[in-house]
């Protein structure tokens, strides 16, 4: 990583805000059967205080067929304070200097304060192997929670469209936002509803203790679901 060793000598560390992913057709069809598959990154977008990273997941041979693509956003914080700061001057400038022309920036995504009314709602309490090196739940792990209260949703029958297992579901696109820690031991609050306009657009919003936690929207593919042999 660029300038590495000048954030941890002033005791800053980038954090994942968020990530935005498209899904390919081709990655349900050849992606557990075609390894190898080749990952391409590059900086995107330099701000004050983030740093967005355009990726790129294809197929290695010389078709190079996109798998996935998208967008996550870094954001430099001081662990210390628990707030976002500036880049170091020259780490900006060295982070400029190694962006591409191409801005592929993280959207714009208005977080809910709170689950929509009527939305099915889960409880998930956190396990020890859910923990990152920094003793914080692995942001992984909430999309994990969400695809737990998806499942379980749908089993309920709470769903309009989405009728059987959420596994059986190739989705589309999807959409996380992190906005606070949690701890081994915490008892989370997962909700789910779909969207007003494409039932088929799942939102989860995690919560402790009614402070947000995390928010997620999957969108699945209505018509293509995937083989159950």
């Amino acid at each position: 990583m660029i300038g590495e060793k000048e954030l941890i000598d002033k005791e800053f560390s980038l954090v994942k805000f968020g990530s935005r992913y498209t899904f390919s057709p081709q990655l349900f069809d050849r992606a557990a059967l075609d390894f190898p598959m080749r990952l391409r990154s590059w900086l995107s977008g330099v701000g004050r205080t983030s740093v967005d990273v355009y990726r790129v997941l294809e197929t290695a041979d010389s078709e190079r067929t996109v798998l996935l693509s998208g967008v996550v956003r870094f954001v430099c914080m001081n662990f210390v304070n628990s707030t976002s700061v500036p880049f170091p001057d020259s780490l900006k400038r060295l982070l400029l200097s190694a962006s591409s022309p191409v801005a592929h920036r993280f959207p714009s995504i208005k977080v809910p304060e709170s689950a929509a009314t009527g939305s099915f709602m889960t409880i998930v309490r956190v396990r020890y192997d859910d923990m990152d090196y920094n003793f914080h739940t692995n942001q992984a792990c909430y999309m994990l929670f969400a695809l737990e209260c998806a499942a379980e949703a749908a089993a309920a029958g709470y769903y309009s469209r989405i009728r059987e297992d959420i596994a059986f579901y190739r989705a589309l696109s999807h959409t996380c936002v992190h906005l606070n820690e949690s701890f081994a031991g915490d008892e989370l609050n997962v909700s789910t509803w779909e969207g007003v306009d494409n039932p088929m657009l799942l939102h989860f919003i995690v919560t402790r203790q009614q402070q947000r936690i995390y928010y997620v929207e999957i969108e699945f593919n209505e018509k293509n679901v995937a083989s159950k042999l």
